[in-house]
């Protein structure tokens, strides 16, 4: 048999394809672990504490009607 499946000419592109399907799961994967592995456990208070920047909010004591707006 003298047919070989390299002398394919789209043989280089199946390579490629089936390198690129393996290595990109394997890369999110990668991301994913390492992302885990050192993220700070400490952050959860951080991220449900209100963020506001400025002076604390207090309540007016008067109110402006809806008309002023209009």
């Amino acid at each position: 048999m003298t047919h070989v499946l390299t002398e394919h000419p789209y043989f280089g592109v199946f390579v490629l394809f089936a390198l690129t399907a393996i290595a990109f799961p394997a890369t999110l994967w990668a991301a994913r672990f390492v992302s885990r592995k050192f993220a700070r456990l400490d952050t959860e208070r951080l991220k449900l504490s209100i963020y506001e920047c400025g002076p604390e909010v207090t309540k007016q004591p008067n109110t402006i009607s809806v008309q002023f707006y209009l």
